[in-house]
């Protein structure tokens, strides 16, 4: 057997086909490399790697880096493949935007799919398939695309422009095993990484987020999962909004918490960047160096020293 990293899989959900087919594409061959830190099978990919590369993260593993072209056997890794409407009900933001506001988590989202709608400045439009923050909106500057996108028949979620103070998902391993930290988001809401350190979550979370994966598991979830999560400011008080989206897959917090454990940092971080900015021994560069992200894992002995070294990198 094999093993495929279907980061695909979302963007197929959403596209209106029929039957996912397995692929060695570039969306895919961006993070695939990541297996080999978890599993000895091979990783299917029709992408030659380097020998600078392969020399390098067998180095870091201490094992062989095994790929294959062989397309029989090929298990999905990243995200679970199953019944489509299944899948499709679980990865969308309309799930969880509609749990949010029935059970009164936000009072200001709103599901749009009429065109003619009055847009609001301030405001941003999500698209209910795309993720780690791509697909937001933003009026007036996107209107006409906000409009066409409702007029061909999709909807979109309207959601206030908030002061985010702090990002922060719970992964969800097992039904005892629930593990919380924080996320580094940039400005246009994409995530550029997960810091691991003790995360004091606010009063009242923890029963939300047990409320929250007891009805994805209802749904048919699988863990493990993952729920996002962020405090913001409104006026001089600080709110939460428990439930921002849901991630039924593996996430790049799920690799970052596998890497802590990999690598035996007592604190650690992953970050995802467009250039590798630093180096030395607190500092481990994952990616080929042709990949568009490149990703570091980042070690530390302590609390303060990782949002130093994190600071760092980010400059």
């Amino acid at each position: 057997m094999s093993w495929l990293f279907n980061a695909d899989y979302e963007s197929f959900l959403f596209s209106g086909k029929e039957h996912y087919k397995q692929s060695s594409n570039k969306i895919n061959q961006e993070f695939e490399y990541l297996i080999h830190f978890f599993e000895d099978e091979p990783i299917f990919t029709n992408k030659k790697y380097s020998k600078a590369f392969i020399d390098h993260i067998q180095g870091l593993t201490g094992r062989e880096f095994k790929t294959t072209s062989f397309n029989k056997n090929v298990h999905n890794w990243w995200c679970e493949v199953g019944d489509l409407e299944r899948d499709q009900a679980l990865q969308s933001k309309i799930t969880s935007t509609k749990f949010s506001i029935e059970n009164g988590l936000e009072t200001e989202a709103k599901i749009l799919d009429d065109p003619n709608t009055r847009f609001e400045e301030g405001k941003i439009y999500k698209l209910p398939g795309e993720f780690s923050g791509r697909g937001h909106l933003k009026y007036p500057k996107d209107g006409k695309k906000i409009k066409r996108i409702l007029s061909s028949g999709l909807k979109l979620i309207e959601e206030p422009l908030r002061n985010r103070t702090v990002d922060f998902s719970s992964l969800v391993l097992s039904e005892k095993e629930v593990i919380t930290y924080e996320n580094l988001v940039d400005e246009k809401f994409q995530y550029k990484g997960t810091k691991l350190a003790p995360f004091k979550v606010p009063e009242g979370y923890e029963k939300i987020i047990s409320m929250t994966i007891d009805f994805y598991l209802g749904l048919g979830a699988n863990y493990p999962f993952s729920i996002d999560s962020y405090q913001y400011r409104d006026g001089d008080e600080l709110k939460l909004a428990p439930v921002c989206e849901v991630n039924v897959r593996k996430t790049m917090g799920f690799i970052a918490y596998r890497l802590k454990s990999f690598f035996k940092s007592p604190y650690g971080a992953l970050l995802i960047l467009s250039d590798r900015k630093a180096e030395g021994r607190h500092y481990t560069w994952l990616s080929p160096e042709e990949n568009l992200f490149q990703l570091c894992f980042v070690s530390a002995d302590s609390e303060s020293q990782l949002n130093s070294l994190v600071t760092t990198i980010l400059e």
